[in-house]
């Protein structure tokens, strides 16, 4: 009986680790996108980066000024032209960034890209696109880890409990 228990307290301890596994993912998910931003430039200063073939976003800095703002570029040697987005999401991790469009680069190159508008002291960047898709997501894993984790302390708490009561019981 007391390896019955013993293995009930080990797949508790393992679905508790399982769950913490799941939730750092699932915050790896959403922090990505945030951490893998090119540096900011200041409205009015170019910007140059390499980017791969795909989906690219243009983060600005926050404000209530958004339909104002402007950004122009060039991808290689096609003009950029940003697409609003109704899932693009704002990047919270690790600075707040408003997302004001996504781009396509059809092949690896450069992209120069000029931001400007009404906004003091703003900046923009290029970074990938966090889309809601990406957020539920997240979302569901950490809700799933964190079923798979409160359940492992169900078990462990169990299995302890019986083990002490076992303990505890005259023979």
């Amino acid at each position: 009986m007391t390896k019955n228990r013993s293995a009930i307290g080990t797949l508790g301890w393992v679905a508790v680790c399982l769950g913490i596994i799941g939730m750092l993912g699932a915050l790896a998910i959403l922090s990505a996108p945030g951490l893998s931003t090119a540096a900011p430039v200041a409205f009015g200063e170019r910007l140059t980066v390499d980017v791969s073939a795909g989906d690219h976003a243009v983060y600005v800095t926050p404000s209530d000024e958004w339909d104002s703002i402007t950004c122009t570029g060039r991808v290689g040697d096609d003009e950029l032209g940003l697409r609003p987005s109704m899932i693009q999401q704002d990047l919270w991790i690790p600075a707040r960034w408003d997302a004001q469009g996504s781009f396509d680069a059809r092949a690896a190159g450069t992209v120069i890209l000029t931001c400007d508008g009404p906004v003091e002291s703003a900046t923009f960047t290029i970074g990938p696109v966090l889309s809601f898709g990406h957020l539920a997501a997240a979302t569901l894993l950490g809700i799933a880890s964190l079923m798979v984790a409160l359940t492992g302390i169900a078990l462990a708490f169990s299995a302890s409990v019986t083990r002490r009561r076992a303990r505890s019981t005259p023979r």
